[in-house]
């Protein structure tokens, strides 16, 4: 009896020291994975706070854009270039700045701006974007643009577009159509049109339109950058391909029997000659541009890649042009503000804009103008004092 109990007690003394064993372990595996939880709770609140701030900064330039294309004047305006939006976001305030502003042609500038979501003084999160914005209207934004004198276009001659039906031309004057011309869009003029010959939509006795007188400043500029050729360039039966721009030219510039890569602005003081199936390829349609204080003339089956715009300077009065293109040629834009410009003969056709002075368009001639160009190639200030969001390129 007496070693029965003697055993039962030994069993019993085994329990307390089990159970603190069992309890020290326990403390072990639960303190440590107790840390582990508020380690991932912290963890999680951060990850939380920082979505919500990058968020918060994302708005301040959903804001920017809002303000720069629906209202009348930029928010970077005055002085400091930098606002704070009037309420907060998830609990941030957000300061809107302007970074850079860079001029991107005669209708075009491009702003770097940054959004900085900001708690308790720091800043939580910062966005940088960039938007580029058309200033007033353009005159790209048609097929066939005539700032002073009357559009005529005849002889089997073509307006049309890609896609179809939008070939608008507008005139500051009247627009003439004979034989079996067609303009196949809309036609708007402050003087008279011959609607017959208009497929989508005919407005004579419009007001007149106020275009952007262009400065040029950019381009000089542009061509500067590469140096200056003194002298006429001459560029004939060249292979393989030759590159130029940019670059300024003192005298005239002729391409003949040769293709071309325009590399940049090319300001031409003299005239400029493109015949003999020759082509000129624009390599970055932002600074494709060839300007000339002569004539342009481009004949012969000559052709253009990826819509390079000519700009002529010269002034002249009806009966004589600035722009010449005849005989099959296919060139990109014209633009000649103060002169006159002229697409003649069978197989002559423009892919782009054509904008003069006056315009005229005869003996099967066309204009086909890229309706997809301001989303591929846009020329400058195309959709007229609208913009485009071109890209969020950082965050932090």
């Amino acid at each position: 009896m007496l070693s029965s109990k003697l055993k039962k007690l030994g069993q019993a003394g085994l329990v307390l020291p089990l159970a603190m064993v069992l309890l020290a372990a326990a403390t072990f595996m639960i303190v440590p994975g107790l840390w582990s939880m508020q380690t991932l709770m912290v963890t999680n609140r951060e990850t939380e706070q920082d979505a919500r701030a990058h968020y918060a900064a994302e708005s301040g330039i959903t804001d920017a854009f809002w303000r720069w294309f629906k209202q009348s004047t930029p928010p970077f305006a005055g002085s400091p270039p930098s606002y704070i939006l009037a309420s907060t976001v998830n609990g941030m305030s957000v300061k809107v700045t302007k970074v850079s502003e860079v001029s991107g042609g005669a209708f075009t500038t491009t702003y770097t701006i940054k959004s900085e979501a900001i708690l308790n003084g720091k800043t939580l999160s910062t966005v940088y974007s960039e938007i580029m914005v058309n200033s007033g209207s353009s005159p790209f934004k048609y097929g066939v643009v005539s700032l002073g004198g009357d559009i005529t276009i005849s002889n089997n001659s073509v307006v049309t577009s890609t896609p179809a039906h939008h070939g608008d031309i507008f005139s500051n004057a009247s627009i003439h159509m004979y034989n079996t011309s067609k303009i196949d869009g809309t036609a708007g003029a402050v003087g008279t049109i011959d609607c017959s010959h208009v497929t989508y939509g005919c407005s004579p006795g419009q007001s007149s339109q106020t275009f952007p007188t262009v400065d040029m400043t950019w381009y000089q500029q542009q061509a500067n950058s590469g140096g200056t050729y003194s002298g006429t360039l001459n560029i004939w039966n060249n292979s393989p391909t030759q590159n130029i721009g940019p670059k300024h030219i003192t005298g005239n510039l002729q391409i003949g029997q040769s293709t071309v890569n325009l590399n940049g602005v090319v300001w031409v003081d003299g005239n400029m000659d493109m015949n003999n199936s020759s082509r000129l390829i624009a390599v970055d349609r932002a600074t494709s541009y060839v300007v000339v204080n002569g004539t342009i003339n481009i004949n012969t089956s000559s052709t253009t890649t990826n819509y390079p715009t000519f700009i002529s300077l010269k002034a002249t009065s009806p009966g004589s042009y600035a722009i010449n293109i005849n005989s099959a040629a296919t060139p990109g834009s014209l633009y000649a503000p103060y002169g006159g410009i002229n697409l003649s003969n069978g197989g002559t056709m423009v892919y782009g804009s054509v904008v003069g002075k006056f315009v005229n368009i005869d003996s099967g001639a066309g204009v086909n103008y890229p309706v997809n160009l301001l989303q591929t190639y846009p020329i400058p200030g195309i959709s007229g004092g609208s913009g485009s969001f071109l890209t969020k390129f950082s965050s932090q």
